[in-house]
């Protein structure tokens, strides 16, 4: 079964793209490849004044500092990392922790199976490396102040090979998740359909709406607006027009699960089977003026025995 083991997130496109940005503060994990040499990436230059970028402090007494941050300060990173297992074709939505150091740039990311630790973070073209794995953050300059996507990262545990995807950032701790009132954000979603059979495969790129609902503890995600390339870069007629996902349920800085459904048109989309469903989010950063988290971002799609599709969707208020 072919089952997204050919997502490549191409972030590079104008509009929809630019919501999809780079710095995959969201994954790290298993033991750093011993021996490897750090790639170099950038750092402030010596003698500079740092900057500090951040919100006033939240309800924990947090002062979330923002991507663009050269503060003396370090950020808890999390989010959700997508893992395909090349061989078998297994797809599985893990949580990611990691940390970003503002004044030098070094991140670490784990999820779960690898841990990418950059000393010097990423380089002018938003690749991390800790000399054996790297992982691309991109587009560049990101528009989000505390999510960012992490793309074509692979490596190999043990004999099994990964393709792995995320979405991360600077995460709200759970007590400055409110227990009451709603939020909305908008932003971008970008994504991939498959056909199992065959393999061939759509890249998708659209528009993300996501409303919080505090008080009853659920989240509601549309994407939609799709417009689609084939693999060759080659624009073609979109296969999918929207992702939902309906009621998943708010725990702490989380939210998961819900009702995952697509459409073509008016036509739903029928996966074939009985579909494994993908379906979890993060909150981001703080809305000091608001006393809620300013930014959002997460996963959804389903893997059928005909059809897999999925995509990414990050939002701001």
């Amino acid at each position: 079964m072919i089952a997204m083991s050919q997502i490549k997130i191409n972030l590079v496109r104008s509009t929809s793209a630019v919501a999809l940005i780079a710095l995959a503060a969201c994954s790290t994990v298993s033991a750093t490849p011993s021996g490897s040499t750090p790639t170099s990436g950038t750092t402030p230059t010596s003698g500079t004044t740092p900057t500090s970028s951040s919100s006033p402090s939240a309800g924990t007494g947090t002062t979330y500092q923002t991507f663009s941050s050269t503060a003396n300060a370090t950020s808890t990173l999390g989010g959700r990392a997508l893992q395909i297992n090349k061989a078998s074709g297994a797809i599985t939505l893990t949580n990611t922790t990691g940390s970003l150091k503002h004044d030098t740039g070094a991140i670490t990311i784990d999820d779960t199976k690898y841990t990418l630790t950059d000393p010097n973070g990423p380089n002018s073209s938003g690749v991390i490396s800790d000399g054996t794995v790297s992982a691309e953050l991109q587009p560049r300059p990101n528009p989000y102040n505390y999510v960012t996507l992490t793309t074509n990262e692979t490596y190999t545990v043990g004999s099994v090979t990964y393709d792995v995807n995320g979405v991360g950032g600077i995460i709200t701790k759970g007590a400055d998740v409110p227990s009451t009132g709603t939020a909305s954000y908008t932003g971008a979603a970008e994504g991939a359909y498959i056909v199992n059979s065959s393999g061939a495969q759509t890249d998708i790129s659209g528009n993300s709406s996501v409303s919080a609902d505090f008080g009853a503890g659920k989240v509601n995600v549309t994407m939609n607006g799709f417009t689609a390339k084939n693999s060759s870069g080659t624009p073609v007629t979109t296969p999918i027009t929207e992702i939902t996902v309906t009621g998943a349920t708010i725990s702490g800085n989380a939210f998961d699960g819900g009702t995952v459904a697509a459409k073509n048109g008016t036509t739903a989309i029928s996966t074939g089977g009985t579909p494994a469903t993908l379906s979890g989010g993060n909150f981001f950063g703080y809305d000091s003026a608001a006393s809620q988290p300013a930014e959002v971002g997460g996963f959804a799609g389903e893997q059928g025995t005909s059809i897999t599709y999925g995509a990414f969707y990050l939002g701001k208020k």
